[in-house]
């Protein structure tokens, strides 16, 4: 196998990479004598700013960050080579954060002096860390462009750009000596997300169960005595009731739930839920016992609020010694000392023994630059690997794909994520710990990724709950999260109650064969983009996945909590299941149209069309009580359309707390057949054929389970009929899978509910339920299942209105 690495981007000469000698001015005002120069680096090219778009309103809102220097820099660097030396006088001694203050943290005096300076001009401290390293700032665009020297204009991407449009400072800010960085100046360094939505939940999806298996973690470890750490920006919705009702489903204990917000609160942006909601699943998901979780919130993803969340865990003293981020910037803007402040507070956590777990991304071996391109669908625009994995002080963990087989499951195959983030940084040197790599791996700079974990494709991912409805989800959002929890099971068993940062103790682990064996599995298999997965080290995978009983009994000796397994949560009863507001009647679950679309997992560049007869607009239950019968009917745009094709509906449904998955399939010849199972883990167990009906001239498909059939099948099960209650409705059709290409719509609804089977007091005492108004087709007319339900020849499922 060919080993590739990109060339360094023609782009990349985006600032220089070295801070030019300072120039000296005196700044007017209180701080008259306060020495300053200039940031040569922290400027764009003049190549960047050729497409001028005016400027940004000077009474608008900004905000910005500085990096105040610390004291004895070679002094930190050597502690933390002592820490990992055997022997030395301060091996495994991790710091407090107040010692880390005390002795690596900046002059008291020089950073009242720089927050004199910065709040000179009307800007307003957000922000201070506790050892005086780092201060955020808001007010406005002229506020800032007085403090700083600076203006900042509104450009235009050029021709072939991920930049569509974005705010940049033209000319070189001038700071006080002691300040090292600035952070906030352009809208180019802001966090996206690393997580592909599996755009409909397939068999290969994973719960926790089935990674403690697959992953090999010890049963007598789940995390006690330690606890877990994520981050976050605008609002955190509803990641608690969601973690709680994930929680329901998996019958593990509730692990308490805190969130620290740093800043000003956001509370209407939204959009990172379910990506909150994947990183406390999955990170609790694998230390269910756990004593607890922190959210660290900022306001906004931008690196200059995002560091003052990371700082504020690192100067925790009750912090988790583990926490995972599942999001990335582009490492190439990093020369421009937009990272500096970030890049600080990763170091002081690895000084106190914590391990920060970074998602190289899903965007391949290119960075998704402001946004642009799609996770998991396309190969990023700018060859660039990402940061905060690129750091030096974090654990940079890919992705793979995992299929398994068996009861518990194992593995079957687990292969690189097409694509899985990797690549070598431009702005950090390789850190001694990745001496023993090939050269090549770190020509340009430090490599990642260190290891991997299932993060799944676009067809598999991991079983969540978000905004109260199951989702299937993945990407290096997954994986990252996985590793922290995994890691946990380390540090409950390590005997200071932290292994220490986890880089620096796996690549000396790994040197040696016998131990690599027993500690990982290597993956061999698969590529992204630019890179290929080889045997021992490689840039997608890192040193592979892990066998976590393996790596902790190699790093701690034992897989015992060293709380002994009493605390934690563990003797913590699963929460009950949340109570729904009842469901209206058919239909329960409606969704646009126009949006069955084709999916590829390689971008084609085409245009998705849609895909009429798989075009979910309508779905849900009716109970027929004359039949005794349940059925599901699904409504799309137009069925007939799709007929010599083949189609394929799973209609996944909660009926009295047990998940089950209804079934539907007409082949190309016209054929058709209707099953039923509960839904596992990561696969649906069949519980046989049941009846149905594909009625093109009504658009509908229907698939019927009747109450004796139920019963049979289920006979300790409360029975199928009257006050049962069907929830979690969520629908799939689907083409047959062929080669790499799906075509898909998936209906859910948007706020879960209950319908409740209705007992015959409830419809006037006739034995026959209130009818239900049968789908309305629109191009159609009115349709109806035929006076029947599907195939059974019994009842009426729906009467015309």
């Amino acid at each position: 196998m060919s080993r590739l690495r990109p060339a360094l981007l023609a782009g990349a000469a985006l600032a220089a990479s070295v801070l030019t000698v300072p120039a000296l001015a005196s700044v007017t005002g209180p701080s008259a004598t306060l020495a300053t120069r200039v940031l040569t680096r922290d400027t764009l090219k003049p190549a960047w700013l050729a497409h001028p778009a005016g400027a940004p309103a000077a009474g608008a809102a900004w905000h910005v960050g500085v990096s105040i220097a610390g004291k004895d820099a070679a002094g930190l660097k050597q502690l933390m080579h002592d820490q990992y030396a055997p022997g030395n006088p301060d091996f495994h001694r991790w710091l407090t954060p107040a010692q880390y203050a005390a002795r690596f943290g900046a002059d008291k005096a020089t950073t009242a002096a720089v927050t004199q300076w910065l709040t000179r001009d009307g800007l307003q401290v957000q922000y201070a860390g506790p050892d005086g390293t780092y201060l955020t700032a808001k007010g406005t665009v002229a506020q800032v462009e007085k403090t700083f020297s600076v203006h900042l204009g509104s450009f235009t991407g050029a021709k072939g750009t991920p930049f569509a449009h974005f705010v940049a400072n033209t000319t070189a800010p001038t700071v006080p000596t002691a300040v090292s960085a600035v952070a906030g100046l352009d809208t180019l360094s802001v966090a996206h997300t690393a997580i592909a939505h599996s755009a409909f939940p397939l068999s290969e999806s994973t719960s926790p169960a089935d990674l403690w298996s697959v992953y090999e973690q010890p049963s007598n470890n789940t995390g006690q005595g330690t606890s877990l750490a994520a981050f976050g920006w605008g609002s955190p919705g509803t990641v608690e009731s969601d973690l709680r009702g994930f929680e329901a489903d998996n019958s593990l204990p509730a692990i308490p739930f805190t969130v620290k917000q740093i800043g000003t609160p956001n509370t209407t942006d939204t959009a990172g839920v379910i990506e909150w909601d994947l990183d406390s699943q999955a990170a609790s998901g694998m230390a269910p016992n756990a004593s607890g979780m922190t959210f660290y919130f900022a306001n906004a993803g931008s690196s200059d609020l995002l560091a003052a969340a990371i700082d504020t865990w690192a100067s925790d003293p009750a912090g988790a010694v583990q926490a995972s981020g599942s999001y990335g910037l582009c490492d190439a803007f990093g020369i421009l000392g937009t990272f500096d402040a970030h890049e600080a507070a990763l170091t002081k956590a690895a000084a106190e023994g914590r391990s920060f777990f970074a998602s190289t991304g899903d965007n391949g071996s290119g960075c998704s630059a402001a946004g642009a391109g799609v996770n998991g669908g396309t190969i990023g625009p700018v060859p660039s690997a990402e940061y905060p994995a690129t750091s030096p002080n974090a654990i940079a963990v890919g992705g793979t794909v995992l299929t398994t087989t068996g009861s518990p499951k194992q593995r079957d195959t687990e292969y690189a994520w097409t694509h899985g983030g990797a690549g070598q940084s431009y702005t950090y040197a390789a850190p001694d710990y990745q001496s023993s790599l090939d050269p090549e791996f770190t020509l340009i700079g430090r490599a990642t990724a260190d290891v991997s974990a299932q993060s799944g494709d676009l067809i598999s991912g991991y079983n969540i709950v978000s905004g109260g409805t199951r989702e299937s989800v993945g990407g290096t959002s997954l994986s990252a999260p996985l590793w922290q929890g995994m890691w946990a099971r380390v540090s409950a068993a390590a005997p200071s109650g932290s292994a220490g940062f986890a880089n620096r103790r796996i690549y000396p682990l790994v040197q040696d064969a016998t131990a690599y064996a027993a500690t990982f599995t290597d993956i061999i298999l698969g590529a992204d983009g630019l890179y290929t997965a080889l045997p021992g080290y490689d840039l997608p995978t890192g040193f592979g996945t892990p066998r976590v009983t393996g790596l902790v009994t190699a790093l701690d000796g034992t897989t015992t909590p060293v709380s002994g397994g009493t605390t934690g949560t563990g003797s913590t009863p699963p929460p009950p299941p949340p109570v729904l507001p009842a469901c209206s009647a058919y239909p329960q679950v409606t969704d646009a149209a126009g949006d069955g679309t084709q999916v590829v997992a390689v971008d084609s560049g085409q245009p998705a069309l849609n895909q009429a007869d798989l075009d979910v607009t309508r779905a849900g239950v009716i109970w027929d009580d004359t039949a005794k019968a349940l059925s599901a009917v699904i409504t799309v745009a137009d069925l007939a359309a799709g007929s010599t094709h083949a189609e394929n509906t799973r209609y996944r449904l909660v009926i009295n707390g047990q998940q089950y998955e209804l079934g539907a399939t007409r082949d190309a010849t016209g054929a058709t057949s209707f099953s039923w199972g509960t839904i596992g883990t990561t696969s649906t167990t069949s519980l046989g054929a049941l009846t149905g009906s594909f009625d093109d001239a009504a658009n509908t498909i229907t698939v019927v389970l009747p109450a004796s059939t139920y019963a049979a099948a289920l006979p300790t099960a409360a029975p199928l009929g009257y006050g049962s209650t069907v929830s979690g409705m969520d629908v799939l059709a689907q083409r047959d899978a062929v080669a790499l290409t799906l075509t898909a719509d998936e209906a859910k609804l948007a706020n879960d509910c209950a319908y409740t089977v209705p007992s015959p007091a409830t419809t006037g005492g006739t034995g026959d339920p209130v009818p239900a108004t049968c789908p309305n087709d629109g191009s159609k007319g009115q349709g109806a299942v035929n006076g029947k339900p599907g195939d059974s020849g019994k009842g009426n499922a729906c009467k015309t209105t």
